[in-house]
């Protein structure tokens, strides 16, 4: 039995759909593509404009499947910026419920988004000495439904909302490796850090740095546009050889910075778990870079660096562009994983975000109930179309389909789809979509599969004698069932089924006779080449071509009888489900929530309602106070300095007189002998302009050694872009050695010059403030003793240290540093939570049993904080419910 799966990855810039054929317990992908969608449709992960995406996803899939469609399944993934994982280490004897109750107690306090407002769900990791490790995964319910009614309107039915780590994960880990694993899913935007270990995502975190960053160096570096320096990035990358390692040059910098987020994540995980990742798997199209993995692999030592290989197991030889979709396949690597989850294959870890949301019960049962009357009356058209035969062959009818003349053998294919009645919206999909019907034939030499995949792809059929072959005519005319023309008794794929189901499903001949092994495939292919439609369509033409049967005038009758049945049989499962849903409270007749279940959350236990709240207005401080007005709770303060650097373009503008053009030079040394070379030395850009140094200076063996020059010539000639140097006084042997090179624009040759203005420095200095408080956050995570609680408004920041050029300096671009420390406030959550037992003591009515009684989960409130004495004021709250 052949299957279908699917798997969708959305994100800001492309969608990604893979589709997987699961045969004989054997894998193959069937068809990929990618349709990038327009700048504003999503941003960091929210939807802007849910109209143009609808849009968009219906053409990509009127082109990826075909306008005669129903919905199709998907599995599906939020983005990683929309989710957020922690992992929970809970007692091991804990039942189900009381599981669920803990996680969502300490998700309270981890989570940046309201309990009551997320989507949940978790697993189980691990076990282990009396405790048990769960995965925890939250989004934003506006988030997940905005996503869902997305894709719905756009013609697909979401099987699960997956998390994004686990989906890539899932696609290029080996869950059988004992050793920790760090995935590093570099984007175009942010870079995911993933740390698999025991069979699960132990630790997931994510940086606002990727490619574009990347770009960015080249853009302000060689001062050219965007576009053109990404193409640079995309064709030199990290290679030494290309053009004598310039680009590797300008992008070490911002690569510097992910790759020092890399060291922190792993050193972390070890600092925390005594196990140090020994891999590194590199994700996202960033990895598609040249020699991006070798640059990475030296600067990292201890750890074995590759590119991700999601097609593991999978057979991939059959496709058209197989090749070209080997290489790129990293791209897919998200949307491999979630088809590989529908298709049950290498489930592993996984969490579903739609679960016990969305629908009632009695609604989804409803839903289930119109999919299935649905799904029969397709089935009826289906059955009742296949039994028309007439005696010669049909006139071409609105609905006939026309498909393209078979080539030759030795021609190219013809496309594996017939072309739809209206040809729909082009899109720019890269790679163009894949296309293959023939996923049960074995190539010759298929593709390794791993253990985890159950089979080796099934062996061809046995040999078949061949039926005489049928001429071809310029056009061959195939019926279609009457059915809409929106499709909507179609089951999913009618175009690909109803072909294939004539290939492979039909189990007699016109005649009666079963097929040897049970399948009627016609003439039978060797195994290394692919099934030509061309049987495929003949064979349908042979079974259309028959003398009538006898009785056919009455079909229209049996077809009325099937018609009056299943209406029968609608009637009663309606009225069926309406009984079930009213006795058991699911939803009245509108579909609206009955009281007794209204306000919860469909999957969890009814919790008690609470009957009051308790309040107390506590002094927090780091010394201990005498007794005063307010209770006090006596807290710690942690520090930690932060520091980073970047690069920035200027913006400002100077008035100058012409003169001439200066700037800095690096020179390259890189022989074992020292050299001194001295004020006018000449440096020749590959255009001809000519600069000398300003003063005599040593320049050491194998070092660099930046020089201070001046342009030969008055005039804007010389205010030139970073560029490449020789020196014409060295012999020709030694200036292939030794040379010049300068990574920031020569200036002051013009009337104007580009200049460092107020604003930049500003803008700079907000920039690298905000990578440095995720930075601390991360930092204060890990002192973070257990039970003590931090506060962001108890978090400051002083500035230790930014250098960056002053204001009004002619320049191009700049880099700035900045040095910040921070300190924070924290408090024991004991503290707080004996203060309100104590509360919740005093307003218990007499006589009542406190152990009757329990308090929710405590919200923090910081009504004042005064720096200078270390001193606040924080309102603790807590609801008290009766148990």
């Amino acid at each position: 039995m052949q299957r279908f799966a699917f798997g969708l990855d959305i994100s800001d810039r492309s969608a990604e759909l893979v589709s997987l054929l699961t045969m004989k317990g054997s894998v193959a992908v069937d068809r990929y593509g990618r349709v990038e969608i327009p700048p504003g449709v999503i941003n960091q992960g929210v939807i802007g404009d849910p109209d143009k995406l609808v849009l968009v996803l219906s053409s990509f899939l009127d082109e990826f499947i075909g306008p005669r469609r129903t919905r199709i399944p998907v599995g599906v993934c939020l983005p990683e910026s929309q989710t957020y994982c922690r992992v929970f280490t809970l007692p091991a004897n804990l039942n189900p419920d009381l599981s669920r109750k803990a996680i969502n107690i300490e998700a309270v306090d981890r989570l940046p988004i309201p309990l009551a407002g997320a989507a949940t769900d978790s697993h189980i990791l691990s076990e282990r000495e009396g405790s048990r490790d769960y995965f925890f995964c939250a989004a934003d319910k506006t988030v997940l439904d905005a996503y869902r009614q997305v894709i719905e309107r756009a013609g697909m039915e979401p099987q699960f909302f997956d998390s994004e780590a686990l989906a890539l994960c899932r696609a290029v880990i080996n869950p059988r490796d004992a050793e920790p694993a760090l995935v590093a899913d570099i984007g175009a935007r942010t870079t995911a850090l993933h740390i698999w270990d025991r069979g699960g995502v132990r630790l997931a975190t994510s940086v606002p740095l990727g490619g574009d960053n990347l770009s960015s160096a080249i853009e302000i570096h060689l001062n050219i546009p965007l576009e053109k320096a990404d193409k640079i990035k995309n064709q030199d990358g990290f290679d030494p050889g290309a053009e004598d390692g310039r680009t590797m040059l300008i992008l070490q910098r911002p690569m510097a910075e992910i790759l020092d987020e890399i060291r922190r994540t792993a050193d972390y995980y070890e600092n925390r778990t005594g196990r140090r990742p020994r891999e590194l798997v590199l994700a996202g199209g960033t990895a598609l870079v040249p020699f991006i993995s070798e640059y990475v692999s030296s600067n990292l030592t201890g750890l074995r660096v590759t590119v991700g290989q999601p097609l593991r197991g999978l057979a991939v030889d059959h496709l058209v562009n197989a090749d070209k979709f080997k290489k790129i396949s990293i791209i897919y690597a998200a949307a491999i994983g979630l088809a590989l989850r529908a298709a049950g294959v290498r489930v592993g870890a996984a969490v579903n975000l739609a679960s016990g949301i969305g629908e009632s019960r009695g609604a989804a049962a409803f839903r289930r109930i119109r999919s299935a009357v649905t799904s029969l009356f397709s089935m009826v058209t289906r059955k009742t179309s296949h039994k028309k035969k007439t005696a010669k062959r049909p006139e071409p009818a609105e609905e006939t389909l026309v498909l393209p003349a078979v080539p030759p053998p030795a021609e190219p294919e013809p496309p594996m789809m017939p072309e739809p009645p209206v040809e729909p919206p082009k899109l720019q999909t890269s790679p163009p979509i894949e296309h293959s019907l023939t996923a049960s034939v074995r190539p010759e030499t298929g593709p390794e599969i791993s253990d985890d995949v159950a089979a080796v792809l099934p062996e061809p059929p046995a040999a078949v004698a061949p039926e005489p072959e049928l001429p071809v005519e310029d056009e061959v005319e195939m019926e279609m069932p009457d059915e809409k023309e929106d499709g909507s008794g179609d089951d999913f794929g009618q175009n690909i089924g109803d072909i294939l189901g004539t290939a492979y499903d039909e189990k007699t001949t016109e005649s009666g006779d079963s097929a040897p092994g049970g399948e009627d495939i016609g003439p039978t292919k060797p195994s290394n080449e692919r099934m030509a439609i061309k049987s495929i369509l003949e064979r349908a033409k042979q079974r259309s071509e028959v003398a009538a049967v006898p009785g056919a005038r009455n079909g229209w009758l049996v077809t009325a009888l099937l018609a009056v049945l299943v209406m029968v049989f609608l009637v009663l499962a309606v009225g069926g489900a309406i009984f079930f849903v009213r006795k058991n409270g699911l939803l009245d007749m509108w579909g609206k929530k009955a009281p007794e279940t209204a306000g919860t959350v469909p999957g969890e236990p009814v919790k008690p309602a609470p009957v009051a709240s308790v309040s107390v207005l506590a002094a927090v401080g780091l010394k201990q106070q005498p007794p005063g007005d307010k209770p006090f709770i006596l807290g710690r303060a942690i520090e930690t300095d932060a520091s980073a650097s970047d690069s920035f373009l200027a913006t400002g503008e100077i008035q100058a007189t012409q003169g001439k053009a200066k700037g800095t030079i690096t020179i390259h040394n890189n022989t074992p002998k020292d050299y001194t070379f001295v004020a006018t030395t000449r440096f020749l850009t590959p255009e001809g302009v000519l600069f000398r140094m300003d003063k005599t200076s040593a320049i050491a063996a194998n070092e660099t050694t930046d020089v201070a020059v001046t342009a030969d010539k008055v005039g804007p000639g010389g205010d030139i872009g970073p560029s490449s140097f020789t020196i014409p006084g060295l012999p020709k042997d030694l200036q292939s050695q030794i040379f010049g090179s300068s990574e920031n624009a020569m200036t002051g040759g013009g009337g104007t010059a580009k200049a460092v203005s107020a604003a930049d420095l500003e803008a700079a200095k907000a920039k690298l403030a905000a990578k440095l408080k995720a930075e601390a956050d991360k930092d204060f995570g890990a002192m973070l003793a257990a039970g003590e609680k931090l506060l962001p408004e108890l978090i400051t920041s002083s500035e230790v240290a930014f250098t960056a050029p002053k204001a009004d300096t002619a320049m191009s671009g700049f880099t700035a540093k900045l040095t910040l420390r921070f300190r924070a406030m924290v408090l024991p959550e004991a503290s707080a939570s004996a203060l309100l037992l104590d509360k919740m003591k005093q307003q218990l009515p007499a006589g009542a049993i406190v152990t009757d009684y329990s308090l929710g989960s405590t919200q923090y409130i910081v009504e004042a904080y005064e720096t200078s004495t270390d001193r606040a004021q924080i309102r603790l709250e807590a609801a008290i419910r009766k148990q």
